[in-house]
């Protein structure tokens, strides 16, 4: 499956830490590249700053391909910032659904 350039929608499913409070909003994305092999996803974040996204969270991912989208669920491994803007390192960890919207 190739999701290369696809937009995301991202958002918060369930915090890991106690104290944390769990955010109810989506963050917009654009997938850089996927990497099968260990279902890992470089996205580049939108408006925002990395530091709005949890590492000790799992997120809901939405991936949407003109008609189609796939779900999976995971977590943010990396944030960063890099030449290309605020990027982020997506650990899938329940595996993809596939949907056409109609």
């Amino acid at each position: 499956m190739v999701f290369d350039g696809c937009p995301v929608e991202l958002w918060m499913e369930q915090v890991l830490l106690e104290d944390e409070e769990l955010e109810e909003r989506i963050h917009y994305c654009k997938v850089i590249a996927y990497d099968e092999i260990n279902e890992r996803l470089e996205m580049m974040l939108r408006g925002e700053e990395v530091t709005v996204i949890s590492l000790d969270a799992i997120y809901g991912c939405k991936i949407m391909d003109g008609e189609r989208f796939a779900k999976c669920h995971g977590r943010v491994l990396e944030r960063y910032l890099n030449k290309q803007g605020n990027m982020l390192i997506f650990q899938v960890e329940d595996g993809f659904y596939k949907n056409t919207v109609n």
